[in-house]
């Protein structure tokens, strides 16, 4: 009756079916400087009660998982014995993920639509299509669907070569010839499935067949007939690509880190005031204030002097 907050995050947080991907909080957290969840319980929470730290709050359910796929749909029905809801559905709220990639000057948005700053912009957010990672993905699903077509099935021709994958087995001439594998199967990398089974029914004939994919350099991946190479060339490509646009960034985020640390720095000379800097400023001006008083006390002196030589 006073704890339902709590018990239904104990039962959320305890549903096998799922485990992993969602999980539940009784009130709001807070990071800490190491980015730790702090939750409203712990004294290290801005929200802490002393008296009751563990009270009903409200509840938060968050998805675990990141990125694009970090989302999920839940509906949630709390009655009473007499059939009454438990729950007030004014006070239901639900926040859509968006990636929030925006250029600000003091807190200001700035809306950028050309120039070097928009390809750059556009290719941090995930739904981009200008965006590296969704084109590194493209690439994943090439090669594991190249992968599951040619370990699919195959047609051995007289001379001893073959023709090879699913796709051109189905058009050639002798496509009753074909012989099937199925040691692969899936257009993604998501959907590509081993098929484990399979290996103990591999006849030496298919095992050769296999074995001479790993040396066959004009596999065509994107159906371009253009860019033909070899499995672990595709992937050695990829993989030095990768590699080519991280040090690129890092290079570019700590060349921008230096100029950004330049005009703070400059900045700050320009606005801000250094203490030891007006100190050592402050004693040389008042000794030479001092050096200026005694030299006007020793001029009037000297005045008085020639006016009584003069009487």
């Amino acid at each position: 009756e006073n704890n339902i907050v709590r018990a239904l995050v104990a039962k959320i947080n305890n549903n096998s079916s799922i485990d992993g991907e969602i999980v539940a909080y009784n009130g709001a957290y807070e990071l800490d400087k190491d980015g730790n969840k702090v939750l409203t319980n712990n004294p290290d929470h801005s929200d802490y009660d002393v008296v009751e730290p563990n009270k009903d709050r409200y509840l938060i359910i968050e998805s675990t998982v990141d990125g694009e796929k970090g989302k999920f749909l839940g509906e949630m029905l709390v009655i009473d014995n007499e059939n009454k809801s438990l729950l007030d559905k004014n006070n239901d709220l639900s926040v859509e993920g968006t990636d929030d990639i925006r250029l600000e000057i003091f807190e200001e948005e700035v809306f950028v639509t050309g120039g070097m700053l928009a390809p750059m912009i556009d290719n941090i957010k995930t739904e981009s299509g200008s965006n590296s990672f969704t084109q590194y993905k493209e690439k994943l699903d090439l090669f594991a669907k190249t992968l599951s077509d040619l370990s699919a099935s195959y047609i051995e021709n007289i001379d001893e070569t073959y023709v090879y994958g699913e796709n051109a087995s189905s058009i050639h001439q002798d496509s009753a010839e074909k012989i099937d594998i199925g040691l692969f199967t899936g257009g993604t990398v998501e959907s590509l499935t081993f098929y484990s089974s399979m290996v103990n029914t591999l006849s030496q004939e298919k095992l050769d067949y296999l074995a001479s994919i790993q040396w066959k350099d004009d596999i065509d991946f994107d159906g371009t007939g253009e860019n033909n190479t070899s499995f672990s060339k595709f992937y050695q490509t990829l993989r030095v690509d990768i590699a080519d646009d991280r040090e690129t960034i890092i290079f570019k985020k700590e060349s921008q880190t230096a100029v950004t640390e330049a005009m703070n720095t400059t900045y700050d000379k320009l606005t801000k005031v250094d203490k030891d800097t007006e100190m050592v400023e402050l004693i040389k001006f008042q000794a030479a204030y001092e050096a200026n008083a005694k030299m006007i006390t020793i001029v009037d002196e000297m005045l008085q002097t020639i006016l009584g030589m003069k009487r």
